[in-house]
């Protein structure tokens, strides 16, 4: 089993294979004045062009931008105010939430009082329709009809006039433009009309406003929906603390609380730091964090997590992490990064969008030229061309992707699956493999030793090769070198260690070398010390014939670790690591998901051996080098399989990255969860096929978006264009096209993980 030595001479070896890099955090936007898709990719391209911005990704579903770059926040305000939009930097995620819900609910109040208006003043249009089926005839005069049209085109077509000016003059076109070209078309044909005593359609600009703004209002209602589960998260976040000091206990502002200071949490209060609980004793709620269902115990020693939800006794927790730097806020950090990504389906909707209103525009003109041609009169030309450019909804592609996305990753969140980047849900599909790292994944990655022995042959007690080894490993963070520790530590004939090596190599899958100068209870001059693995020990020149059958008993339940001491083999250590206590299930639920499980673990065989037979696992492969992990990945895809791969070490980065998909345990190195498309905040194994679940299932609901908005506007572009759709029903087609891809996409929230 690899072991590796803290120590100052060279670097860990990934921080070579990985050097620092400098990281640029993105500026955040909130914007406003959006329409529909056009908006936001006119928004994006001109941000894009702003010296110093090196990406850009506008989220037209929640209207906010991500904007990676040396460009000032007041640089990037500036340029999308020249465009006719509006924009407000944010400083955090939460300030982001607080900002966006304030403006939504600006925008709802305004838009409530602008319907209330168009209802009152569209029913008398529209009410003679309603009542000609039931012999009733009835009408306004033609001049009243105008008033009250003009009144609807003055309050809601002046929001619309102003969006598709700002399109066209800057050379763009969005559904500002169709519904302004359509509306006023509608509005001059029926002036028209009036003047010479012609067909009046003042109901037609006034219900068509009218429903596109009810249609709207409802939209933006269910968007805010989408990220609801983000917005549970960042409500989490406290305001307030109870700060220990000196003279007693104060509540300060959050701001004001530092690391490795005291605070005081109440039953019922939110924990407002990420800390280690020095006193007390409760049951902890941190179902929003991990995707725990229930309440955990929670004593003095034991880590907790800012937000979570202090039940019954009173807490003293020393702070480890506050704010930014919080788990919370990396948790809500990396899916808003995550829903700041495009997939790739997205990115040919966004080529689809960039042409797509044009040539609604292009289409109407030769409806209403050609059916002018073959006769019709102008009047019913000029309708139909208003039909096509109603019914046709860019709203409904730009919603598409976001929608799923934002609705998704924040259901995924609740239940502890951290979906890093969008592209996850394309990878999940068709996984024919999951291969899975041992230690950290299946096991608890806590390491204990269960035996010492010393070989006939030796002149050192077990007492005393166990001392030595925890001297030699001391300063090691290798989980089997704290277990050695730990282990003397809790022994009975404990006492300090002596002075740390004076000279230490790790040897890398192997062992460590360390050269020593004695102990509290022997002292002697000097001695090396070499531990390791058996096969190692058997490359350092040892015949291990004679131990073979000790050595393989051990090794069916746990790693053998043996000690030579100056050149001679004296004793071994036995470690082993327990199962977690859903892996069994776990496993059992991947095999009836006909997936074919690979065990991959650096340990010896008769340990990687025992334990597949335990889990029923048949393919094990077995000491297995760091650096071989990603190979064996390779040989699988090379075979057909597409491979999900799941880890937590450092040393599982490079399998992670070279994975179909990879999955990594919340519990490991920050390398595997960077490596990985998602991370499992809980370490479960049973919430693999749940992650691989849920990304299937945002797959499937983007791809019935993508196909309900394609099909609608192919086939309501023709109908309308063959004089089948009247401009009022195709306004209403429109309004229901946003309002289903949302409903769509919001039926993710009903997702729960797969019953096990």
């Amino acid at each position: 089993m690899t072991q590796s030595m803290n120590t100052s001479a060279p670097p860990p070896a990934h921080d070579r294979l990985f050097p620092p890099t400098t990281v640029l955090e993105p500026v955040r936007l909130t914007l406003g004045g959006l329409s529909c898709a056009g908006c936001a990719r006119r928004i994006e391209r001109t941000l894009q062009q702003t010296p110093g911005v090196i990406s850009v990704r506008v989220n037209f579903a929640n209207e906010t931008a991500s904007v990676v770059g040396t460009a000032s926040s007041d640089t990037l305000v500036d340029a999308v105010e020249h465009i006719g939009f509006t924009a407000n930097p944010v400083d955090s995620v939460v300030e982001g939430r607080n900002a966006r819900q304030q403006a939504q609910a600006a925008q709802a109040q305004r838009d409530r009082k602008l319907l209330m208006i168009a209802v009152l003043f569209s029913t008398p249009l529209v009410l003679p329709m309603l009542l000609h089926p039931l012999g009733v005839r009835w009408e306004l005069p033609g001049w009243t009809q105008c008033l009250l049209a003009m009144v609807i085109q003055g309050t809601i077509g002046a929001r619309i006039y102003a969006g598709a000016w700002q399109a066209v003059r800057h050379r763009g076109a969005n559904m500002d433009v169709l519904v302004a070209l359509g509306t006023t078309a509608a509005l001059g044909l029926s002036i028209y009309g009036l003047i010479t005593d012609g067909p009046l359609y003042f109901e037609s600009s006034a219900l068509i406003l009218t429903l596109i703004l009810s249609g709207k209002f409802i939209e933006r209602r269910a968007k805010q929906q989408t990220t609801e589960a983000l917005d549970g998260l960042s409500k989490l976040y406290p305001t307030r603390a109870s700060l220990e000091t000196p003279d007693g206990t104060v509540e300060v502002p959050i701001e004001a609380v530092g690391t490795n200071t005291t605070v005081v949490v109440r039953p019922g209060e939110h924990i407002p730091v990420d800390g280690t609980i020095i006193s007390g004793t409760s049951t902890v709620d941190e179902s929003l964090l991990t995707g725990e269902s229930m309440p955990v115990g929670k004593h003095e020693g034991d880590q907790v997590l800012t937000g979570a939800l202090n039940h019954s006794g009173m807490l003293r927790v020393r702070t480890t992490h506050v704010g930014h730097t919080s788990r919370l806020a990396q948790i809500v950090a990396v899916v808003e990064r995550a829903q700041a990504e495009k997939a790739s389906v997205e990115r040919t909707i966004d080529r689809v969008s960039a042409v797509f209103v044009p040539t609604v525009v292009l289409l109407a003109i030769c409806t209403g030229g050609g059916w002018w041609a073959l006769g019709l009169p102008p009047t019913e030309a000029v309708l139909r061309a208003v039909a096509v450019l109603v019914v046709a909804c860019p709203c409904a592609l730009g919603l598409a992707t976001p929608t799923v996305i934002a609705v998704g990753l924040g259901t995924a969140a609740r239940a502890g699956i951290l979906i890093r980047r969008p592209a996850a849900m394309e990878k999940a599909l068709r996984l024919s493999a999951v291969v899975l790292d041992k230690t950290g994944t299946l096991t608890l990655g806590v390491p204990k030793v269960r035996n010492t022995w010393s070989f006939p042959e030796s002149i050192f007690s077990e007492e005393r090769l166990l001392e030595l080894a925890a001297q030699t490993q001391a300063g090691s963070e290798h989980p089997l070198a704290r277990a050695v520790v730990q282990a003397w530590q809790s022994h009975p004939s404990q006492t300090s260690l002596g002075s740390a090596p004076s000279e230490l190599v790790a040897v890398p899958g192997r062992g460590v070398i360390a050269t020593l100068r004695g102990s509290a209870t022997n002292s002697l001059a000097h001695m090396e010390v070499a531990i390791g693995s058996p096969q190692w020990m058997a490359e350092r020149g040892h015949n291990l014939v004679a131990h073979k059958n000790l050595i393989t008993s051990h090794q069916r339940v746990g790693t053998v670790m043996l000690i030579e001491i100056d050149h001679k083999l004296c004793g071994g250590i036995a470690v082993e690591d327990p199962l977690r206590p859903s892996t069994p299930s776990a496993i059992e639920a991947l095999h009836r998901a006909n997936l074919k499980v690979i065990l991959l673990t650096g340990d010896n065989r008769h340990t990687a051996e025992t334990l597949a037979k335990e889990l029923r696992i048949t393919d094990v492969e077995s000491e297995i080098l760091p650096e071989a992990k990603a190979e064996c990945i390779q040989r699988l895809q090379a075979d057909g399989h597409r491979v999900v791969m799941v880890g937590d070490g450092i040393n599982d980065a490079p399998a992670l990255s070279v994975a179909n998909l990879s999955i990594a345990m919340g519990t490991g190195t920050d390398l595997a969860k960077q490596a990985a498309d998602i991370t499992l905040m809980k370490a479960d194994p049973q919430l693999v096929l749940a992650a691989i679940d849920i990304a299937q299932q945002m797959h499937v609901k983007l791809h019935h978006n993508i196909f309900w908005v394609f099909t609608y506007n192919l086939l309501g572009l023709p109908l309308a264009a063959a004089g089948l759709l009247t401009p009022i029903l195709a306004g209403t087609m429109m309004a229901l096209s946003s309002i289903s891809v949302v409903s769509n996409a919001l039926l993710l929230r009903r997702w729960q993980p797969p019953t096990i």
